[in-house]
Order: structure tokens, then sequence, then C-alpha cells
């Protein structure tokens, strides 16, 4: 008589690893860490958030994508144009939180010393990658495009 080896069923397995990565989760939320991976992550659909460096190289790749466009509205719908990043720049752990004034307001773009730390543009001085792009059209004709601080990447942008 042959003898049967006994073992953990698979199914028991499979929940001890799901089990273990709840686990996990759990105390990563718990100390805190997690929260700051997720708080780099986008925030809607346009804004993305993170430090100085990780923001400034993300906006120079968008830039050097976007060199070969052929029409003024593919540039002004370029990852260029339409992303918005929210930085921490005065490190207190928060992204905004004042008014263009200094006044707390939970909703706002600027820190206590009044600079805009959410809701900017690669373009913006605070990031400061500025992009031109010619734009070569059917014709032979071109118009060199270059968004200025304070003004959205429009037809009135390209000279």
């Amino acid at each position: 008589m042959a003898a049967k080896a006994q073992g953990l069923p698979i199914n028991l397995i499979i929940l001890a690893i799901i089990a273990a990565l709840v686990l996990v989760l759990v105390v990563a939320f718990t100390v805190g860490g997690a929260s700051n991976i997720f708080g780099k992550i986008s925030k809607g659909s346009k804004v993305i958030g993170g430090d100085l460096e990780t923001t400034r190289a993300a906006c120079k790749s968008f830039c050097d994508r976007i060199q070969s466009v052929s029409s003024i509205d593919d540039w002004t719908k370029s990852q260029y144009c339409v992303r918005s990043f929210a930085l921490d720049l005065d490190s207190d752990g928060k992204s905004g939180g004042f008014d263009v004034n200094g006044g707390a307001l939970d909703t706002g773009k600027f820190n206590k010393a009044k600079q805009q730390e959410a809701g900017l543009n690669c373009w913006d001085s605070a990031v400061a990658v500025n992009c031109q792009v010619e734009v070569n059209f059917p014709d032979g004709s071109a118009k060199l495009c270059t968004p200025k601080a304070g003004a959205a990447c429009d037809a009135n942008q390209c000279v």
C-alpha cells in the first residue's frame, strides 16, 4: 500500500501570501512611508508631484518628445504644455496651502513665502525648463513656439 504525502492545500498557501501582502500594506501606511510614495503619484489627470529634479527631468523629456510636431495644435496638446506639477518648495510637507497673499487656504497654490507650489508648468520660474519648438508646416513655412511665464501654450506663443 502506497503512502500519500502530507502537504498544505494550494488555496491555503495563496491565502497566506495575500494576508502577508495586506499586512505589509497596513504596516506601511501606519508607519507613514507609503503616504509619501503615493503623494508623488498623479493628483488628477493633469497634476503630478514630486521633487524639483524629478519634475525638471519629466519636463525635459516632454520637451524632447515634441521637437518634431507638425502643427501648433499638436504642440498645445503635448505633455509639456498640458501637465502641471505640485512641488513642496519650502519643505513644509505639503504643496500649497496658502493664497497669493500668504493667508491660509486649504486649496491655495502658494506657500507661506508666497511661492507658487501647485499648478506649476514646466516653463514657470520654479521649474525653469524652457522649450522652444519649431513647428514645420507642409507648405515649407515654420513657426517657433515658446510658452511664456503666466501664459498657456497657444497659437499666440508661436511666431
